[in-house]
């Protein structure tokens, strides 16, 4: 059993080392330095969590949860900034968000659904 803590842990280590795909924790769960630095000992500590498991705590969260975690970092960012600055919080928020098209390709799920390019999956 791996506690929320541990399972976030690795799941962010895991991206910052390159492996953003959940398939590569159940390559990575025996890794010596994944484990060290994850807490546990490199030969003798409990493996870490599988693919199995990491995709379980991804979409565990519901779409209210989401809605309150965007809205608790945005006070986060908003109280961060007013702390900082001395002209306090600002008046506005400008998110620039990319909207870069990324097509799809070979037989991946949801191909059939991205068409608003009118591309052909290569």
């Amino acid at each position: 059993m791996h506690n929320l803590e541990d399972l976030v842990r690795q799941r962010v280590y895991q991206i910052a080392c390159g492996y953003e795909d959940q398939d590569d924790a159940d390559s990575l769960r025996t890794d010596p330095l994944l484990k060290l630095v994850c807490g546990r000992l490199p030969e003798t500590g409990a493996d870490l969590a599988s693919q199995p498991t990491m995709s379980r705590l991804e979409n565990a969260p519901t779409r209210t949860a989401c809605y309150r975690m965007a809205l608790a970092i945005g006070e986060v960012y908003i109280e961060q900034r007013g702390a900082l600055e001395a002209g306090g919080v600002p008046e506005r928020i400008l998110l620039d968000l990319d909207g870069t098209d990324d097509p799809t390709h070979g037989d991946q799920e949801g191909t059939a659904y991205h068409g608003y390019y009118r591309q052909q999956p290569s």
